[in-house]
This record gives C-alpha cells, structure tokens and sequence, in this order.
C-alpha cells in the first residue's frame, strides 16, 4: 500500500517537471542562478535526475563556494545533502538539510527553503515522526503560497495528506486532498488529478467506507483509460486491491491480470507483487492448486531479482500450508524451515534498519540541543554585553551569578530530561523485545505442534497416533498462552476468559462431527494470569476438555459441556463438567495410570490447589486455588 502511494506521488511529480524542463542540462551549471533552478527542477522531479547529475552540479557549486560567489554556499550544501539522502545515508543527510534550511532561512531564496522543508520532511515521514514531518510540510506550503505557485500547493496537500493517512487521521487527510483536488481541477491538471482522487480512495479504504472507496478508485480508472502505462497500472492496482480487501475476489483477479498485462518485462518488483497478491486470493479461497502454481511463479521472479525477504518468507509459509493442505508433509516441512529462515534474515535486515533509524534521530536531537545551547550561549553574551556597555561593575557581578545559576539549573533540568527519556526508550525496547520473545516462542511452539502432525502420519499404529496428537494439543494450548501475551497490552498478564473460549472452541473443532451438537459453556469474567499460572491452568484445561470430547458423549446425539472459573475475595475455582457417560466410580486420582488424568493432578498440586472429581449425571472436576 505505501508502495502504490509513493508511485502515484513520483508519476504526479514526474509529469509535471518533465513539461516543464525538458530541455535542462544537469551537467552543465555557468551561474549560481541556474545552480538554484537545478534545485527547484530537483524538488518536483527528483527520480528523473541520477546520483551521477547530482554530483556532477554537486561540484559546480563546491568550486563557486570555493571562489566566494554569493549564495554557491547554500547550494552546495544542499546539493551534499541530496546526494547523501539519494545514498540511503539519512544519518549524514537529515543534518545537512538541517543545516542548509537555517542558511536559506537567512536568505531570500524562498524556492530553496520550500524544497529543503519538504525534503526534511520526507525524511521525517520515512523515520514514523508525522509530527515532524507535517510540521515541516506546512511550513513549505505556507511558502509556496507566498510565492502563489498553485501547482507546488496542490503537491504540498497532497503530502499532507499522505502524512495524515499514515498517522490514520482520515477525516482531516481527506480534507487536504480536497483542497489539492480543487486546485488541480481549477488548472485543468489531468496529471495531478488522479492520485489526489486515488489517495481518497485510501482515506476511505483506512475508514472501511468500502463503497466511497470503490466509487473513487473506479473514477481514477475510468479516467486514465488513455493514460500512460505506469498511470494504468496504478490505477488498476488500486481498484483491484480495494476489491481484495472487501472480498469481491473475482473483480480482483481480473484486475491484477489486466495490470500484469501493463507492465513491462523489466518491471520485475510490479509483477511479483501482483503475483503475491494473486496468491493470497487463491490460498484464502484454498484453491491449492492455483496458489500452489502462482506461488512458485513468484518465488522464481524474487530469486531473479534478489532480495524481497520479507515476501519471501509470505511464499515460503502459503506454500507450506498448500503442501500440508495437498498431503505432502515433507514437501511442507521443508517450506516451513525456509519460512523461518526468510523471517530470521528478514528479522536482521529489520533490526539493522531500527538501529539506523534511531541513529539518525539520536543525530536531530543532537542537532537539536546544539542549536538550543547555541541560542542560550547567544542570550547570555548579549546580556553580559548588556550590563558591560552600562559600567556597573555590581551589577555585572549580580547578573553574572543569576547567570551562572540558571545554566547551572537548566543544564541539570535537561540531563534529568535525557536520562528519562533514555530510561523511557529502553521500557519501550524491552516491551517489544518481550513481545518478540513470546511471538517467536509461539512460532517455535506452533513448529513442534506441525513436526508432531506430520510425524503422526507416519505411523499406523492408533496408539502412538493418539499419544502424538495428545501431544500437539498440549503445545498448543501452551503455543497459544504465548500468543495471547504478545498480543495484550499487559505483557505481565493474560485475559484468561478470551483463552479458554479459543482453546476450547479450537479442541471442540478438531474432533468434527463427533463433537458439533455438544453445547459448550465458558465463563470467566475479568480472569488474568501471569505465565507461571496460565501454563498449568491451561494445560489441564486442555486435557479436561480434550478428554470430554474424546470419551464422554460416545452413543449420544447431543450434549453440555461447561468451563466456569469465578473468583472470590482470597481463591478461584475452576469448575470443568459436562452431562455425558462420566468417569467410573472407582477412580482415583492420585494413583489412576492414565498420562491425563496424572497430568491434570501434577498440575493441580503445582498451583498448590484443592481438587475433586464428582461423578453424577456426567462428570464435575473442581479445583480451588489461591488468587
């Protein structure tokens, strides 16, 4: 989705720039004047201009400043910072942008200081800081409005409002695109049009307003009919993708083969991910076969073009799921590995890429509190040139002091500052890291509970295929207790109510048509508990249930099984009964053979519990334990 919106952007840029500039020379820059053009012309076309132009004006303007000419010095520093941001080195260039937005803020080059605003705020967006990157948006078109250049407004508005639509602000998103279309339309721009109405069509996607959406991604494909080939297939992604994500799956696969028809050979990146999502239609709608051919069609287009590990790994893990889904273990085994090696490599990449960015805005707030210490340095020399210039020796001792204090303060405020948010960024990374340790811990989990599927199937004997398939239910009951920490807010604690309806439903699913007419029961209201407790709570749960289910309403059409867990001042207890056959009277707990039923107790005594079966009119298992 980011990636539509960002090609929609250059395509808009492109045109317009191109019109303009088709006669313009990079290579060749005899005046400072044409040095600043070749920066405007950069700012609404920068795609159409090569790291080789960049560089070749880039050491026009360094030998101008070298000369002394008035004004080189902006330019060159800009064009340092192009060059470093078209290099992917954002911790060098959000700097010298920064640098070069307080020299054209000290000139009259208004051009200059709208394009560095917005490229700052580029930069801003790709680092997650909207804030920030809004912020300085704004301040461009403020600017271009000074200088009425209605085409740069409407572009303007339109990053505006893609800023907004990443920070989920839809309503006020879709009111900057609004204003960009009006304007547009006024200058009777066929070229800015369409992804104005495209981006709504998002705004309306973002606020699942399915039929807005439709009415405005159909409009932009009617309208660039006679467009050129990349205009087409921008358009028809984003009609076939609104189609996808409402389920309308036949629209959508007419659609994704109209735009693989558009693009051409070398656009590899475009048709694999049409591919992908071709196959994600295909393998939700278990048309194995379907997914199973475009799938190994897009994994060959990846591995010619190299990279795209995180799609990868998508491929990897549909084709698994094909294979398990066709009957063939090995084959989905060996997918499932690769899966999780695309996800380990893509997981470094991912890391690498965080690092990175947190260096860059380590660097800005560097940058920051620099530009802050030189501004205090600044007040504090014009206030003790201030009291010299009066000759009041006394005074410029008292002052002096006050000085003193108040740097000495404020210098103390700020480290208390940094230092809390340096302990803010560190909860917030062992938060994630948790969270990761518990999603990896599910996959790992949810890998055993596979391999013990698949090795099930190799064995005839129904004895060890029960006790392997009794197996892969503990796994993933505790595969789920993980899952269910990651995805709560509360890392510390799980809401164990939402646990046992899905563990439950999930046991009663496996046994089919055996266990379809038995009426399940759950209930535990504002019931939490930390690892060390969910796990053996769980897990007798799991084998209570899984026993019921197994042996209690053999013979009958219909039953009740109900899962109670209530609380009182100092204990819960947890009731587990159904109305089937029940257990024979004369078992015992503490000394019955049976792998569950000895589970069920050893786990019991772990939460330091008090445990009964009662057998009349089926079976009632309670066990009390301290809250």
């Amino acid at each position: 989705m980011k990636y539509q919106q960002l090609v929609w952007t250059l395509l808009a840029l492109l045109n317009f720039s191109c019109e303009k500039n088709e006669e313009f020379k990079p290579a060749v820059a005899p005046e400072v004047e044409e040095l600043n053009e070749f920066l405007i012309q950069y700012q609404g076309n920068n795609y159409a201009f090569t790291l080789e132009d960049i560089d070749s004006v880039r050491h026009i303007a360094r030998e101008y400043a070298k000369r002394g000419i008035a004004g080189s010095n902006l330019v060159a520093t800009t064009l340092d910072a192009i060059h470093k941001y078209r290099s992917n080195n954002l911790v060098v260039a959000l700097p010298q942008f920064l640098g070069a937005l307080e020299m054209a803020r000290s000139s009259s080059e208004q051009h200059i200081e709208a394009a560095i605003d917005e490229s700052v705020s580029r930069i801003y967006r790709n680092l997650g800081n909207f804030d920030r990157a809004l912020s300085y948006q704004e301040d461009a078109h403020a600017l271009w409005e000074s200088l009425e250049l209605q085409e740069n407004i409407g572009h303007s508005l339109n990053f505006q409002g893609m800023i907004l639509l990443r920070s989920e602000e839809y309503d006020d998103a879709i009111e900057k695109f609004n204003k960009a279309y009006l304007i547009f339309d006024s200058l009777g721009d066929d070229r800015g049009i369409p992804p104005t109405l495209d981006q709504i069509g998002r705004a309306y996607q973002g606020k699942e307003d399915w039929d807005k959406a439709l009415t405005y991604h159909q409009r932009v494909y009617t309208m660039t009919k006679d467009f050129k080939p990349k205009w087409k297939i921008a358009a028809v992604r984003s009609l076939a993708d609104c189609h996808q994500l409402i389920g309308n799956d036949t629209e959508a696969l007419e659609l994704y083969d109209e735009a693989v028809d558009l693009i051409l050979p070398r656009d590899t990146l475009d048709r694999v991910t049409i591919l992908l999502s071709v196959a994600k239609i295909h393998h939700r709608n278990k048309a194995w076969d379907e997914a199973e051919e475009v799938l190994s069609k897009t994994l060959s287009e990846l591995d010619l073009i190299g990279g795209g590990l995180t799609m990868k790994s998508q491929v990897h893990q549909m084709l698994a799921d094909v294979y398990e889904n066709t009957r063939r273990p090995t084959e989905a085994l060996v997918q499932m590995r690769l899966y999780q090696k695309r996800l380990g490599e893509s997981q470094k990449i991912t890391d690498r890429e965080a690092i990175n960015r947190l260096t860059v805005e380590h660097q800005v707030e560097k940058q920051d509190l620099l530009i802050k210490n030189q501004q205090d340095e600044l007040r504090v020399t014009n206030l003790i040139q201030y009291v010299l210039f009066g000759g009041l020796l006394a005074l410029l001792v008292i002052v002096f002091l006050v000085v003193r204090t108040y740097l000495v303060t404020k210098k103390a405020k700020e480290k208390i500052g940094v230092q809390n948010g340096i302990i803010t960024e560190n909860l917030k990374e062992r938060e994630t890291l948790l969270k990761e340790i518990h999603h990896r811990v599910k996959n790992n989990l949810q890998i055993i509970a596979n391999l013990l599927y698949l090795q099930s199937g190799k064995f005839e004997d129904e004895s060890i295929k029960d006790v392997l398939e009794e197996g892969q239910g503990r796994v993933r009951s505790m595969s789920l207790i993980h899952q269910k920490l990651y995805e709560n807010e509360d890392l510390k604690s799980i809401p164990f109510g939402e646990y046992i309806m899905e563990l439950v439903n999930e046991i009663k699913s496996s046994f089919g048509e055996q266990a379809a007419k038995v009426q399940v029961n759950v209930k535990a209201d504002d019931a939490y508990f930390d690892v060390e407790s969910a796990v053996p709570l769980g897990l007798i749960i799991n084998e209570l249930t899984t026993n019921t289910f197994k042996y209690a309403f053999e013979g009958k059409d219909e039953g009740e099984f109900n899962v109670y867990l209530t609380r009182d001042e100092s204990s819960y207890q947890l009731h587990v009964s159904d109305n089937g056959k029940g257990l024979p009277e004369e078992i015992d707990l503490r000394r019955t053979r049976s792998l569950g039923l000895r589970l069920v107790r050893i786990l019991s005594d772990q939460l330091e519990g008090e445990y009964s079966f009662e057998v009349k009119e089926g079976t009632t298992f309670v066990l009390k334990f301290a809250a």
